[in-house]
This record gives C-alpha cells, sequence and structure tokens, in this order.
C-alpha cells in the first residue's frame, strides 16, 4: 500500500452505506484469509445514523462444517479490558470508588500498595509484574485459576519498576480490577457485565468465558503449524477473568461506539477521562517507542497516535483467537474484527486499514 498502515487505520472518511462495494470488501477479508489460512473471520462497522456495515466469512469449525455467521461468539481476549474499565468508571460515576483510589484501600495487605492507583492499573503503570510470565500460571493456562489464585501468585513478587514511572503492558492489573469492581459493586463481575454492561447496551452475545458452559454459537480456535491448520492449544477461557475472559460477536464490539461517543453508560467526562493519553510522573507522555504504528495507553485502550491526535482502540489474543477494535471520534466509525487462528492480529489490522482505504476512497 503506498499509504502507511497507521494513515490507512487513522485518515477515516466514511460516506459509506452498508450495500457499499460489497464484492470488493469480501475480496480483500478472502485475500488476507487465503494468504494467511484464517478458518473464520467475522467484520462488523458502526457509522453514524445508526448504518452498519456486518460480514461474516469462514468456518466457526472446520470439523463439523459450521459456517461464521453474524452471531457466532467469538473469544475476544484482551477486548475485555475495555469493558473493565467501562465497569469502573460506571462505578466511580456512582460515587463507589475512585480512580485514584490506592490498591491498598481494596487489598490492604498488597506490598506497596498504598502507592499503586487503580488509574496505575488501568493505564499499565503500576509496575506489577506481568501474571503470563509468573509461574505457575505460565505453564497451567489451561486451568481455571481464580482471580484470587492469581493474586496470591502476584503479590510476593517485586514490582518491575515504580509506580506511575514507566508503563508496561500487564494483565495482571485488570486481574486485580476485575476484583475491584466486585467489592465496590458488590456483584460478581460475570453479573456486572452481564446486568449493567451487556443488557442497556443491547449485547446479546457478550458474555464471560468458560470452557465447560454451553455458549450458542461459540467458534472454536485454530492455530497454523507447518503451513497447516490445527486446533488451538487448550486455554482456560475463565482464567483471564476481567483482563481476557469475555467472548462476544463483532456486531456486539461495535456498539462499544455509544459508550465511546457518550451516549450510554458514561458520561463524557468519563469518556475524556478513558481515552486519555497516559501522563508519567515526570509529565511525559508514554508512547511505544520506536519507528511506526505508535500508541499510548488509555483505561483499557491501547491510542494510536496519527496527525490529528490519538485513536482509541484495542487489540486481543487468546489461544486460538485475535481480535481488533478501533474508533474514528472525528468520523464517528467504529471497526470491529474478530478471527479464529491464533496470530492473525495483524491480518485483522491490515484488513481493517485495506477495508477503510476503500471506503475512503468513495
Amino acid at each position: 500500500m503506498r499509504k502507511t498502515l497507521l494513515a490507512a487505520l487513522l485518515l477515516l472518511s466514511f460516506s459509506a452505506t452498508p450495500a457499499l462495494a460489497k464484492s470488493k470488501v469480501d475480496v480483500i477479508v478472502a485475500e488476507a484469509m487465503k494468504a494467511h489460512g484464517i478458518p473464520g473471520l467475522s467484520l462488523s462497522v458502526a457509522m453514524p445514523g445508526g448504518r452498519v456495515i456486518d460480514r461474516s466469512y469462514g468456518s466457526a469449525d472446520l470439523e463439523r462444517k459450521v459456517p461464521v455467521k453474524a452471531d457466532s461468539v467469538f473469544a475476544i481476549g484482551s477486548l475485555s479490558k475495555t469493558f473493565t474499565a467501562v465497569a469502573v468508571l460506571m462505578l466511580q460515576e456512582q460515587g463507589k470508588l475512585s480512580t485514584a483510589d490506592k490498591l491498598s484501600k481494596y487489598f490492604p495487605d498488597y506490598p506497596r500498595g498504598d502507592e499503586i492507583t487503580l488509574k496505575d492499573l488501568l493505564q499499565h503503570t503500576s509496575g506489577i509484574k506481568e501474571i503470563l510470565t509468573v509461574e505457575p500460571f505460565q505453564s497451567r493456562q489451561d486451568k481455571d485459576w481464580t482471580p484470587e489464585e492469581l493474586v496470591a501468585m502476584l503479590k510476593p513478587l517485586p514490582l518491575d519498576f515504580d509506580p506511575g514511572t514507566k508503563a508496561q503492558y500487564s494483565n495482571s492489573g485488570f486481574i486485580l480490577l476485575g476484583l475491584v469492581v466486585e467489592k465496590a459493586s458488590g456483584q460478581p463481575f460475570a453479573d456486572f457485565l452481564a446486568q449493567r454492561i451487556a443488557a442497556p447496551l443491547g449485547l446479546a452475545h457478550t458474555v464471560m468465558g468458560s470452557n465447560s458452559r454451553l455458549v450458542p454459537g461459540r467458534v472454536l480456535g485454530y492455530a497454523a503449524s507447518s503451513g497447516t491448520v490445527v486446533n488451538a492449544e487448550t486455554a482456560s477461557f475463565s482464567a483471564p477473568f476481567a483482563s481476557g475472559g469475555v467472548l462476544s460477536t463483532t456486531s456486539d464490539v461495535a456498539k462499544l461506539a455509544k459508550v465511546l461517543r457518550g451516549e450510554a453508560l458514561l458520561s463524557p467526562k468519563s469518556v475524556s477521562e478513558m481515552t486519555a493519553p497516559t501522563v508519567l510522573k515526570d509529565g511525559s507522555v508514554f508512547l511505544t517507542p520506536g519507528p511506526g504504528l505508535r500508541y499510548t495507553f488509555g483505561y483499557g485502550l491501547e491510542s494510536f497516535k496519527g496527525d490529528e491526535g490519538f485513536k482509541p482502540g484495542k487489540t486481543g489474543g487468546i489461544s486460538g483467537f485475535n481480535a481488533f477494535f478501533l474508533y474514528d471520534k472525528k468520523d464517528d466509525i467504529l471497526v470491529a474484527l474478530t478471527a479464529n487462528l491464533d496470530g492473525s492480529l495483524g491480518d485483522l489490522v491490515v484488513c481493517a486499514a485495506r477495508i477503510l482505504e476503500l471506503l475512503e476512497a468513495r
């Protein structure tokens, strides 16, 4: 592409209708799926005026030859963090917590908990070690660990850095935040998600994950091995909890546009707080280093830097699945994609970029 990936993602100008260039969109997706062996993919684009583009491609279950449908439910991995951040801000608006609260308020015996704020957890500036690197969780990601068990693994470990001085992606912080939501709301996190977020937004297929519970329309996850597609390694879909344990559809994820507009669940003030870039203790704005696509952290977001500021989005991945969404506030467009193949995140981003270029060109 002549445009950089960043430009393709961020320079959005949608005058499209849902029927726009259907065959061309299908060709773009088919090329990506064929090139990298993606079994199934789902795409939704939410636009102003309630207009929506929904597309479903490929297989949700290769062995049983079940196609992906509009209501096919994918594991969305770390897109779960966006829902957790929304829950925290909802409780803040109700006066039940503050993002300035210290972790020690909810976990009195957590080492250095009086130095770590909920905002640090939301923006990955806590210094708490990444749970994916901690044993025994690292070697047993197929086990249905409870969030309390994971916190017990983290507590004895020294911080990687002093809170607020750096930013380093941490699933650990959102496991703690899920428990904070439970303590502040008096509800299990799964119930809060179902009753306080999914129901008001009309998210008919968004639930907490489980390996044992039956989930209608659940998609199976795959991995690539020596040029062939194989079943993904078994992983617990409950252990990631509020950090990565949500199952959903792209049409449900696309409804987050209502939240990011300040139309539902959160006030415009809370949305501004959620989408603001991470500012470290030295006053500098955190940005990922190096050339190419750079981003800062919002609350449960990665906000991508462009010439016109930051565009909030989120990447997600869990065994057998990847997911991605990006919101353009200027044009009020949210695009969401999911795929049931390990390592397909780059394909989703590039596929989105090509589709957005196509729509922009009209």
